[in-house]
């Protein structure tokens, strides 16, 4: 696994503003620095196991349910970008 290129997807696809108040990936570390739109502050890590935070040791098999699990408004912007990807099907 290319632990490098898993999060730089992540902050590509998840910009600033719209998702977290601040993501960017730390090279040196190989984990994202993120806030969350509720003024939560993350480390976030993946490996083998999963994606997890600096604040649990409970893994989750994508960056998204993560995210959903950490922040309500994540979830909620999350939401209405893929019901506009399904009914522009």
């Amino acid at each position: 696994m290319d632990q490098y290129y898993e999060l730089q997807q992540v902050t590509r696809e998840y910009d600033e503003g719209s998702f977290f108040s601040k993501i960017e990936v730390d090279k040196n570390e190989l984990q994202i620095d993120l806030t969350t739109l509720e003024c939560e502050h993350y480390i976030v890590k993946v490996c083998e196991n999963g994606w997890y935070t600096n604040t649990s040791t409970q893994y989750f098999p994508t960056f998204e349910s993560l995210a959903n699990h950490i922040s309500p408004q994540f979830q909620q912007q999350w939401l209405i970008r893929v019901n506009g990807k399904l009914h522009a099907i």
